[in-house]
């Protein structure tokens, strides 16, 4: 376990306030609900219950209720229950409950979410989604469910339940609903 140094600050009539700096120089805010384990180079800034696991040169600032996994040189920028796992380069701004997941963390993934809602860009087993984004919208995906099988280059821009899966290289679906681009 590594040790930490807390800081509380007390302010009359309002709830205490704990910082923590760890001795390989990581900064916790609010280390009573947030969580930082096996990450270096890590940090927790302006977030409630949120956490950061095996998540080297990665960042949470603000937001709450956010979860970053296994994702190297990632980070997640306000937003609410917001999580990345096993997806390096990545980033989640804003938004609510949208993620991005892959199983393989030695893949540089790439990819972002910008202002969606219940969005996500995921990956089943050992196939990846790079370089691509999904910004703004409600419930928008981007699914490779093809092992050994790479998507590259897709983008959802707005819109409501769209959907691109399984589908190679370099396709856009822009606003609309219920648009859907696969492959099988």
């Amino acid at each position: 376990e590594e040790r930490t140094l807390e800081f509380t600050f007390k302010e009359p009539n309002q709830k205490d306030k704990t910082f923590a700096l760890s001795e390989k120089g990581q900064f916790i805010g609010d280390s009573e609900s947030n969580e930082l384990t096996s990450s270096i180079d890590a940090q927790l800034l302006g977030s409630v219950s949120s956490s950061i696991t095996a998540s080297d040169n990665s960042i949470i600032i603000g937001g709450s209720s956010s979860k970053l996994e296994a994702s190297d040189n990632s980070g997640l920028f306000g937003g609410t229950l917001n999580r990345i796992s096993a997806s390096k380069l990545t980033t989640i701004v804003g938004g609510t409950n949208s993620r991005i997941i892959h199983h393989d963390t030695t893949q540089d993934i790439a990819s972002q979410i910008i202002g969606a809602a219940s969005s996500e860009i995921t990956a089943s087993g050992t196939g990846t989604i790079k370089n691509s984004a999904l910004v703004g919208g409600v419930t928008n995906k981007i699914i490779n469910t093809k092992d050994s099988s790479d998507m590259f280059g897709q983008v959802i821009i707005g819109g409501l339940n769209n959907l691109i899966q399984n589908s190679g290289f370099s396709n856009v679906i822009v606003g609309g609903r219920y648009n859907f681009i696969m492959s099988q």
